[in-house]
């Protein structure tokens, strides 16, 4: 590599078991994947932290949706405040 580069990232958040219904930081991250085992998740989203709506998640075949019915691993859009409707694992960064 050239002298002259620099190879950057934004720093990852390693994965974490999160309670439903409790606000996730995800304001410096572009992108949050989250994971679960059973039931359904909804994710919402705020810009203030007070008001939350219900957002997208995006699944392994990038088919959108409002809520997230079949087990396994998510992506939804960060640079907000999350909630999610039931206890995950979650993971922001790429």
């Amino acid at each position: 590599m050239p002298e002259n580069v620099k190879v950057s990232a934004l720093p990852t958040r390693p994965p974490a078991t999160w309670a439903a219904n409790t606000a996730f930081d995800a304001r410096a991250y572009p992108d949050v994947e989250f994971q679960f085992t059973s039931g359904t998740v909804t994710v919402t989203r705020s810009l203030d932290g007070t008001n939350y709506v219900t957002w997208w998640t995006m699944d392994k075949d990038f088919a959108f949706a409002s809520s997230a019915a079949t087990p396994g691993i998510y992506s939804t859009q960060g640079s907000a405040w999350l909630k999610f409707s039931a206890d995950v694992t979650v993971r922001a960064g790429s």
